[in-house]
């Protein structure tokens, strides 16, 4: 045998020892590889929904932010006001 048939030999070896574990590990990790497209739709889904709550999450924030706002806006008016009216009797 010479030393390119005893490469190509090593690296068909290797190649399949690499495929069965990476196999058995996405098996484990319960991903089928029999059906890749479904695992990909499963992970464009995924994605969808943390993009979505991530921007969900924004908006929230600045709604928050702005109802402090307003309520504080809505409270310490009338309270200066009122203390300006105690103030100037």
């Amino acid at each position: 045998m010479s030393d390119n048939d005893r490469r190509s030999v090593d690296q068909e070896l290797v190649r399949e020892i690499v495929q069965i574990a990476v196999h058995e590990t996405l098996m484990q990790l319960g991903i089928d590889t029999d059906d890749p497209k479904a695992h990909q739709a499963d992970m464009m889904y995924l994605r969808r929904q943390r993009e979505f709550q991530e921007g969900a999450k924004k908006h929230t924030t600045y709604g928050v932010i702005l109802l402090a706002a307003v309520a504080s806006r809505c409270w310490l008016i009338p309270a200066i006001l009122s203390s300006l009216k105690e103030a100037i009797k």
